[in-house]
């Protein structure tokens, strides 16, 4: 079964911080980006 992928605004949403604070995590590692095909 594939594991479930959230859009960068549906993580903001469930942790409760901008769309801004979630691509910064983005960019330094705390969380990852799906890789693309």
């Amino acid at each position: 079964m594939p594991e479930k992928l959230y859009t960068t605004g549906e993580v903001a949403k469930i942790f409760g911080v901008s769309y801004v604070t979630v691509k910064k995590w983005a960019y330094s590692g705390k969380i990852r980006y799906p890789e693309r095909d």
